[in-house]
């Protein structure tokens, strides 16, 4: 936590704050150009919606994405995927979180493609959309 508190410091300067552009800076080596996960992360840890984390929200976020109960970690992950924070995961948010990830290791758009239409294939088989205990039951089964 102290190299957090060093790095946060660094980046908010004298706001005590840090926005988008600062938190995909401290995860872009973990995440590369993967924007679109790290916009959701942001999203997410920002609890009070003002578009900046101070070192409560950053702190909570991080705690439970590496120390918090597998619960915990499989509704942070879920809600990764409901892009549009309806409660469910349908197809095109799942598509696109899987793109964005896989972007960061694949280059041709052809192997892309045929990825996520696996996955899709797959996890999607029965249903078009997927509540949080469908997709901690296919996590079990499947790791993404």
């Amino acid at each position: 936590i102290e190299h957090l508190d060093r790095q946060f410091f660094a980046l908010a300067l004298n706001n005590e704050r840090i926005f988008f552009d600062e938190f995909q800076t401290m995860y872009s080596h973990q995440w590369g150009k993967n924007t679109l996960v790290i916009h959701r992360l942001f999203q997410l840890f920002d609890k009070d919606a003002d578009n900046s984390l101070n070192f409560e929200e950053l702190a909570n976020g991080i705690s439970i994405s590496i120390k918090g109960s597998f619960d915990e970690r499989m509704q942070l992950c879920f809600r990764v995927f409901d892009i549009n924070e309806d409660g469910f995961v349908d197809i095109s948010e799942f598509s696109a979180i899987l793109e964005s990830q896989l972007r960061t290791i694949l280059e041709d758009q052809d192997d892309i493609t045929s990825v996520i239409l696996s996955y899709v294939s797959i996890i999607f088989v029965d249903k078009e959309k997927l509540n949080f205990a469908n997709f901690k039951d296919l996590i079990h089964l499947q790791p993404i």
